[in-house]
C-alpha cells in the first residue's frame, strides 16, 4: 500500500510540476515573439516566470503549503538576492518576488528537463566556473542586466546543501554589490527539500509546507569589505533559517501541551490568529534584551511566544484570574528570568519596563481609572521605554457593535470580570497618553478579526536596548 501511494505520490507532483513548466515555457515564448522587437531584455519572460512558475506552480500542487513573509516590502531593486539552496524549487519560489529578476546559476541546469530550455530561452544567467570566458560572459550579462533595473538571484553557497547547516559563501555577489553599489537582499528558505530533494529532477511529495522570508537589505556602503559583508550575511540567513525551520509559533505552543489538548489548541489559535502578537514581536529582535511586562496576562500566551522570539527578554505577567495564571505556569515552567503574579493591575506593583503591554484590559475599567492606569504604566517605562495598548473604541459600525457585544456578553457569563464594558473614542486614549509624557502613534490592531480594535503605541526616543551593547 505504501509502495501505491509513493507511485501516485511521485506522479501526481511529477506531472503538475512538468504541466506548469511547459505553461510556462509556451506562454513566455510566444509572448517574447510577439514583443521581441521592443523588449530585448526579455522582460515578458521574466514577468511570465513570476505569475506561472513563481505563483500558479504553488496554487497548482492542492498539497503544497507555502507561508511568505515580507514579499510585500520588497521594493523595486535592482537588488542582488541571495537565498540559501537546498532544493532545485528554490529557483521557481524566488522569482515569485514582485520584481524582474534574472538567475545566475550553474551552466548544469540547463540539461534539467524543461527548465534548462526556459532559463536558456528568458537569458538567465548560466556560468561554468571552470571555463574562464564564460565568467567574464556571465559578469557582463549581471552589470547589463543591474543597469537595466533587473534584480540578480544568486546562492552564494554555490550548490544545493544536504545539510541544515548553509554552506561556506563565495563572495562573488558580494564583490558584485560593492563593485556597482548595489544592496544584496537576503532570502531565507525552508522546506523546500522535502518538497524536491538534491539529486532529483522533479518534485516528490504530494503534501508539504514551505517557508521563505525577505530579510532587511545589506547595503555595501555599510562594510568596508565583501568578506564582512558575506559573513553578515550569512549570519542573518543561518537565524532566520533555523526560526523558519522551527517558528516561534510552534515552540510557544508546544509549551501548552502539558496543560491539555484545549489549552494547547487554544493557544496555539490566539497565537496565529491575533494580530497584537505579532505587533508586539515587531519592536523585538532574537538579540532584544531588557524586561516586558503583560499587564493582563491571561493564560500566558503573549509572554511564551516573546520567549520563543525573543529569549534574552525578561518577562513579566500579571492577571487578576488565578486559575489563567496557573496555566501560565505550568505552560512557562523552569523558565529563567520570568515572573508571574495574580493581582488587580490598579494596585499590583510594576516592575520597571522596556515594554509594557495592555491588551483588552482597559475597557473593563470606568474612564477615570483607565486614565489613571496609564498614567501607572508611563511611571514604570524605563527611559526610551515603550507602551503598547491594544484594545476597542467607540465606533458605530459593524465591527464596533461586534466587538461591544462580545465583551458584554463576556462580564454577563464571567468569563472576564468587570464592572461593565467602558469603549471610549479613539482620541481618549491618546490624550491619556499624551498627558502621561508618552509620544503616541495609533495603529490599526483589527486585521482578519470581526472587532474594531487599535493599538496605542507611547514611544521614547529609544527602545530595546541590545544584550552586550
Amino acid at each position: 500500500m505504501r509502495a501505491v501511494f509513493l507511485a501516485v505520490n511521485f506522479v501526481v507532483t511529477g506531472a503538475m510540476f512538468l504541466a506548469v513548466s511547459a505553461l510556462n515555457l509556451v506562454v513566455g515564448f510566444l509572448l517574447q515573439l510577439v514583443t521581441l522587437p521592443w523588449d530585448r531584455h526579455r522582460r515578458n519572460c521574466l514577468w511570465v516566470n513570476r505569475w506561472i512558475w513563481g505563483r500558479l506552480l504553488w496554487a497548482a500542487q492542492p498539497g503544497w503549503g507555502l507561508r511568505r513573509q515580507g514579499f510585500a516590502d520588497v521594493g523595486p531593486g535592482p537588488w542582488i538576492i541571495i537565498a540559501n539552496h537546498r532544493s532545485l524549487i528554490d529557483i521557481p519560489l524566488c522569482m515569485g518576488l514582485p520584481l524582474p529578476l534574472r538567475v545566475l546559476g550553474k551552466a548544469s541546469l540547463a540539461r534539467v528537463p524543461f527548465m534548462g530550455l526556459y532559463l536558456r530561452f528568458s537569458r538567465q544567467i548560466l556560468i561554468d566556473a571552470a571555463d574562464p570566458q564564460s565568467v567574464t560572459g556571465a559578469l557582463k550579462s549581471c552589470q547589463e542586466s543591474l543597469s537595466a533595473g533587473i534584480s540578480l538571484l544568486i546562492f552564494p553557497e554555490g550548490a544545493r546543501q544536504e545539510a541544515a547547516e548553509l554552506g561556506t559563501f563565495r563572495r562573488g555577489a558580494f564583490r558584485l554589490a560593492k563593485d556597482l553599489g548595489v544592496s544584496v537582499l537576503p532570502v531565507a528558505i525552508w522546506g523546500t527539500h522535502r518538497i524536491m530533494a538534491k539529486g532529483t529532477p522533479i518534485p516528490q511529495s504530494l503534501y508539504h509546507l514551505a517557508r521563505v522570508r525577505v530579510l532587511p537589505p545589506l547595503d555595501p556602503a555599510d562594510f568596508s569589505t565583501a568578506r564582512k559583508m558575506s559573513n553578515r550575511a550569512r549570519a542573518n540567513l543561518s537565524d532566520a533559517v533555523e526560526a523558519l525551520a522551527s517558528p516561534p509559533l510552534e515552540r510557544a505552543s508546544a509549551r501548552y501541551l502539558p496543560a491539555g489538548r484545549w489549552a494547547h489548541g487554544f493557544a496555539r489559535g490566539k497565537m496565529a490568529a491575533d494580530p497584537a502578537y505579532q505587533r508586539v514581536l515587531s519592536f523585538l529582535s532574537p538579540r532584544s534584551g531588557g524586561r516586558l511586562v503583560d499587564v493582563g496576562c491571561g493564560e500566558g500566551h503573549l509572554l511564551a511566544l516573546v520567549r520563543a522570539a525573543s529569549p534574552g527578554v525578561a518577562l513579566f505577567g500579571v492577571d487578576h484570574d488565578a486559575g489563567r495564571v496557573e496555566t501560565a505556569r505550568i505552560a512557562l515552567d523552569g523558565e529563567e528570568r520570568l515572573e508571574l503574579a495574580v493581582g488587580d493591575a490598579r494596585r499590583v506593583e510594576l516592575p520597571r519596563a522596556d515594554v509594557l503591554c495592555c491588551l483588552d484590559v482597559l475597557h473593563y475599567l470606568p474612564p477615570d481609572e483607565q486614565d489613571d492606569l496609564v498614567r501607572r504604566f508611563a511611571a514604570a517605562l524605563v527611559p526610551g521605554g515603550l507602551l503598547l495598548i491594544r484594545d476597542g473604541h467607540r465606533t458605530d459600525g459593524l465591527k464596533g457593535r461586534l466587538l461591544r457585544w462580545s465583551e458584554q456578553l463576556a462580564v454577563a457569563t464571567g468569563r472576564h470580570k468587570g464592572d461593565g464594558v467602558f469603549f471610549r473614542p479613539r482620541g481618549a486614549t491618546r490624550a491619556a497618553l499624551e498627558q502621561a509624557g508618552l509620544l503616541v502613534e495609533l495603529q490599526d490592531c483589527s486585521q482578519n478579526t470581526p472587532f474594531a480594535n487599535l493599538m496605542w503605541v507611547g514611544r521614547r526616543p529609544e527602545l530595546f536596548a541590545e544584550e552586550g551593547a
